[in-house]
């Protein structure tokens, strides 16, 4: 719903004109005060040159986003929030959602609705002890208008998942997408939607009917620049009430790289060294391996544009829980390739693009791929 806008001194001045253009061949009303007031503006206005008139009515129009309502609840109270995916991710925001009162569906192929609607899933959050079964109501395609759509689909199925979506019942439908692909342009496309940018800063683990969440107060991070100000407010009040922490950040490139950048070195890392990140760090040659390896990332994230601080990035991964262990260590050590390519890809297409060496980051490639093929 929108505010009616206010007429512009040009939009009555254009009425008066077609008014008296129209005269000659209809019938009309007797004149209004309002509209004789109108006529004594365009006398004024006449008495300008025709360039200044012109520059007059091409003056800017007013901005949807200045007008629209904010978010009211009461119009989405009955509609469920989707979730395309399966993982880890998609688990956990389906039960911080649950627990906060919302109707919440999970979009997923046969085999993995079945377990989730019929059997559940245990998630324990470590930090508390905490142990809780739940199941969640799911679909194999987007059958109505929803709340919200969130896309946390591994990037391997990222493509494949996007044809249970129905562009038209999304329309006017705030869309997050936690999958860390580079550029999301073609997905746009595809959904004839914009969409939110979102990373999850968190620590989770998906070990067969159970996912644990590692250290605490999990957060995300999304980037708002250039929405629309009620779907705005409706993530903000429905992350809120999920008791989910929400940072903005309105650069999508700084968010991307500020997620990338750790995502990326932790997981070569631990991926090729088999190793948790806690015991690559007690290892002093491989702990002194770290701060080239972030430089590269640091260089390749200039060229994209973001400024990236290797102190904060080395920061971040020393914070890293101890017995974590990042998804690609975990595929990679079951023979599996997991997001190897997506890492890969990005890095190598940047380096590429600006004639950037990036030995390090090329070794631990290398050493991960042979891993793969081996």
């Amino acid at each position: 719903m929108f505010f009616k806008k206010k007429k512009t001194q040009e939009e009555k001045i254009e009425e008066i004109v077609n008014l008296e253009d129209n005269l000659e061949t209809e019938i009309v009303e007797p004149i209004s005060d309002e509209m004789l007031e109108e006529e004594i503006i365009l006398e004024e206005v006449t008495e300008k040159t025709s360039e200044e008139a012109s520059t007059l009515i091409q003056e800017p129009t007013y901005i949807e986003e200045e007008i629209e309502e904010e978010f009211n609840e009461e119009t989405v109270k009955d509609q469920a929030i989707y979730i395309l995916g399966d993982n880890a991710l998609a688990c956990f925001l389906a039960m911080k959602f649950t627990k906060a009162g919302e109707k919440v569906v999970l979009i997923t192929n046969k085999e993995k609705a079945s377990t989730l609607s019929n059997n559940g899933i245990t998630i324990i959050e470590n930090h508390s002890l905490q142990k809780n079964h739940y199941k969640f109501a799911t679909t194999f395609w987007l059958k109505e208008t929803p709340k919200m759509l969130l896309i946390t689909s591994d990037a391997i199925k990222l493509n494949a998942s996007l044809t249970a979506i129905s562009r038209k019942k999304i329309v006017n439908t705030p869309v997050l997408l936690f999958t860390p692909i580079k550029n999301p342009l073609y997905i746009k496309n595809i959904l004839e939607n914009d969409i939110y940018r979102a990373f999850f800063d968190g620590y989770l683990l998906n070990q067969s009917d159970q996912i644990i969440l590692f250290g605490r107060s999990p957060s995300v991070t999304f980037s708002p620049k250039g929405r629309k100000k009620k779907q705005s407010s409706l993530i903000t009040a429905c992350f809120n009430k999920a008791d989910l922490t929400l940072k903005t950040e309105k650069d999508e490139e700084k968010a991307f790289w500020d997620y990338f950048s750790v995502y990326t070195a932790c997981s070569l890392v631990s991926a090729a060294y088999n190793k948790n990140i806690f015991d690559v760090i007690k290892d002093k040659d491989k702990r002194e391996r770290l701060i080239p390896l972030i430089m590269e990332i640091c260089k390749l994230a200039k060229h994209d544009g973001v400024d990236l601080n290797s102190d904060e990035i080395l920061k971040k991964i020393y914070n890293t829980p101890l017995s974590y262990p990042y998804p690609l260590q975990v595929e990679i050590a079951k023979g599996k390739a997991g997001d190897f390519d997506l890492i890969s890809s990005n890095l190598i297409n940047i380096s590429r693009k600006n004639k950037c060496k990036i030995d390090e980051l090329d070794a631990l490639l290398k050493k991960i791929y042979n891993i793969i093929m081996a």
